[in-house]
């Protein structure tokens, strides 16, 4: 089980503080993804950071199987990002000099156990196998959102945080990398948080989650 417990952010203007969110609360259920929506500007990627404890919530906490994740410190939110949490972020930050199957391979290799899908099965998944041995630089920025998705997934984590990861996405290949996570997620145990604008593919989701207006509805 992943619990959200009470997570809230403030911020600074001028001279006083503000609430970006407040009394954030849900959970996922092993197996379940869950789609997170909400305006632009209502703090998504700041709730999602901070629950994946490479940011900072002002309040709160998020808990993984018993183990708080969000006020680690950061050796251990490195050991956490190693062996239990996956990250896709909006911009895929590939690792240049390396090609898409060794960025995919790295994650897998550094998880410390071949637990989650083989690099090579994950790409022809995802269809840019026969870019294996492209660097980010040579493909698409669809190309190299895939692989990003590839990487995350060849860890084998316990939980997946992915903001906005079929943005830049045609519909086909959304759906397939949303399959993809699903069929993860479902073989796995896994739990999975979608940062998505897309409501076809936040359909698809177990269920959606909203965070407007400060807090989260739904």
């Amino acid at each position: 089980m992943f619990e959200v417990i009470d997570a809230g952010f403030q911020f600074k203007v001028q001279n006083r503080r503000d609430w970006l969110f407040r009394n954030v609360n849900f959970s996922i259920a092993n197996g379940e993804v869950v789609a997170l929506m909400g305006p632009s500007g209502s703090g998504k990627t700041t709730l999602l950071n901070g629950l994946a404890g490479i940011g900072r919530l002002s309040e709160g906490k998020s808990v993984l199987d018993g183990i708080q994740i969000s006020r680690l410190p950061k050796r251990k939110v490195r050991e956490h990002l190693r062996d239990s949490v996956s990250i896709v972020f909006q911009d895929h930050l590939l690792i240049p000099g390396l090609n898409l199957l060794e960025n995919a391979e790295l994650s897998w290799a550094l998880s410390g156990k071949p637990k989650g899908i083989s690099p090579k099965t994950v790409l022809d998944s995802l269809a840019i196998g026969t870019e294996r041995n492209s660097l980010p630089e040579e493909v698409s920025g669809g190309q190299a959102q895939r692989a990003a998705i590839a990487r995350a997934l060849a860890s084998g984590p316990k939980l997946l945080f992915a903001d906005e990861p079929t943005g830049s996405l045609d519909e086909e290949n959304a759906h397939r990398a949303f399959g993809e996570i699903k069929n993860w997620c479902g073989s796995q145990g896994g739990h999975g948080l979608i940062v998505t604008h897309d409501p076809g593919i936040a359909k698809l989701c177990d269920r959606i989650v909203r965070l407007d207006g400060g807090t989260i509805n739904g």
